[in-house]
């Protein structure tokens, strides 16, 4: 495994997180780079969404990653939404 890929790539994710261009954008690059096989994928989405079986299929651990980013939208679109609104 080649953790400097790893580390690379997890590091880039962590920066774009709350970009909703640049974080699917990343996304993309990471399926389809040669240099991030089996082992790669399995360590960026565990250091990334937390601990991934090392059979997890590529497909599943980009579910993974992607489903981190749109918690994190989903929670950011609700917050805004409730902005000024009375809890009462």
């Amino acid at each position: 495994m080649d953790k400097n890929v790893v580390r690379d790539y997890v590091g880039r994710l962590e920066e774009v997180l709350r970009d909703e261009e640049a974080f699917p954008a990343l996304v993309h690059s990471i399926e389809h780079d040669p240099l991030v096989r089996q082992p790669e994928i399995v360590a960026i989405a565990s250091e990334f969404y937390g601990p991934t079986p090392q059979g997890a299929s590529k497909k599943e651990c980009i579910r993974r990653i992607m489903s981190r980013h749109r918690s994190l939208m989903d929670y950011r679109a609700k917050a805004k939404a409730q902005a000024g609104k009375s809890a009462a």
